[in-house]
């Protein structure tokens, strides 16, 4: 696990539709802004929006930074996710 670097872009996430209960989530969102990085810890720079197709997924942690306020706390590794192309 390489613990990502702090994001200075200017990417924005519109919420089309979000919904909450008991037991789930949904969140449908348009990302703008986001599909170039440098910096990453692993070398990463983003992807090609011009590929064929890329690989994409999401993850999740139960418990949140150390401190949400401290931009050098530490960043919990995710306890769910999924890759999908």
């Amino acid at each position: 696990y390489f613990e990502p670097s702090i994001y200075t872009g200017n990417a924005v996430a519109t919420t089309m539709y979000s919904t909450v209960n008991s037991t789930h989530f949904t969140w449908t969102f348009r990302f703008k802004n986001c599909a170039t990085w440098t910096g990453s810890s692993t070398g990463a720079t983003g992807f090609k929006t011009s590929a064929d197709f890329t690989v994409m997924g999401w993850s999740l942690a139960l418990s949140g930074t150390t401190n949400p306020s401290d931009p050098n706390s530490a960043i919990i590794q995710h306890d769910k996710s999924m890759v999908y192309s």
